[in-house]
This record gives structure tokens, C-alpha cells and sequence, in this order.
């Protein structure tokens, strides 16, 4: 395919390829198997206790009041948070908090392809990009931490790897 086949009108149409392909990665969330993942359900547990301490106007919980049978656990002393104020924003937008999860899981997804494109295109070409973002995306621990193991936060780190690099 030559240079003016891949550009449309001066656009760049590999990275809306990287989106969608990044994008089908994360069709499996939506089946119902998900929150059978080892910590697919206790992530929408920790984030409906987040949830409850954002809208109590704790902006930056520590606490999670009803884990522990009650007595509440300093669950977000240990744990990062960033991704279940990734999930409140979905929330707040009106999904469910399985949705929410759901949907944080596929931004990841998809940030993490789009970035790892924009960091091997400015080194290696637009083909190289795409290949690469794919190989990210589609690597399979990536995979399994998401559809599997299904750690949040962990699976969510993946993003800022390609994205430091693209930005250094």
C-alpha cells in the first residue's frame, strides 16, 4: 500500500486502526464470565466501597468501610487507586459498577495500544507502530491479566510503560 493510500486527506489512519483492534481486546468483558475472573467480583467490591467514600466527599479514600465483615480495611493504603478514578468517572457517567470495571479494563486496552503506537511510529514507521501496539495489546499476560487474573490496577500500570516512553 503505498503512502497515499494509508493517508486520507493529510489523517493518519493507523492509529483509528489501533483503536478498534485495541478496542476488540476487550470484547470479552462483556460476557458474563468476567466477574468470575480471581479478582474480577472483589474489584467492583473495592470499587463500590470507592465509590461510597467518593460520594461521602472523601476525594482521597484510605478506608474501606464494610470490608473485613464490617469493621472496615485500609484497603487504599496498599492498593493504587488511580484506576477506580478511572472506573467513577464511567460511573459517574451512569454505568453500573460492573460497567465501570468493565469499561476501565477497555480503556486500558485501548490506551495502551494507542500509545505504544505513538511511541514505535516516532522511532520506526507508522507499520511498525501498528505492529507493535498489537503486540503489546495482544501479548498474553496482557491478556490474562485482564480476562484472568483480572487485577485492576496492575493490568492498568501497562498503560504508563509505552506512555513514558513515547513521552521521553
Amino acid at each position: 500500500m503505498s503512502r497515499g493510500q494509508r493517508k486520507v486527506a493529510g489523517l493518519d489512519l493507523s492509529l483509528p486502526l489501533v483503536l478498534i483492534l485495541s478496542a476488540a481486546a476487550a470484547l470479552p468483558l462483556l460476557g458474563p464470565y468476567f466477574v468470575g475472573s480471581h479478582d474480577g467480583i472483589l474489584a467492583v467490591y473495592r470499587f463500590f466501597q470507592f465509590d461510597r467514600s467518593i460520594q461521602d466527599g472523601i476525594l482521597m479514600p484510605r478506608w474501606a468501610p464494610d470490608l473485613f465483615f464490617g469493621y472496615g480495611y485500609p484497603f487504599f493504603n496498599f492498593y493504587a487507586p488511580l484506576s477506580y478514578y478511572v472506573a467513577e468517572v464511567f460511573h459517574s457517567a451512569g454505568l453500573g459498577f460492573v460497567g465501570s470495571i468493565s469499561a476501565t479494563f477497555a480503556l486500558g486496552f485501548v490506551l495502551s495500544g494507542i500509545f505504544m503506537y505513538l511511541f514505535v511510529r516516532d522511532l520506526a514507521g507508522r507499520w511498525a507502530g501498528l505492529l507493535a501496539a498489537l503486540a503489546y495489546v495482544f501479548a498474553p499476560y496482557h491478556l490474562v491479566n485482564a480476562h484472568l487474573r483480572g487485577d485492576l490496577a496492575e493490568f492498568f500500570a501497562f498503560v504508563w510503560f509505552p506512555a513514558i516512553l513515547w513521552a521521553a
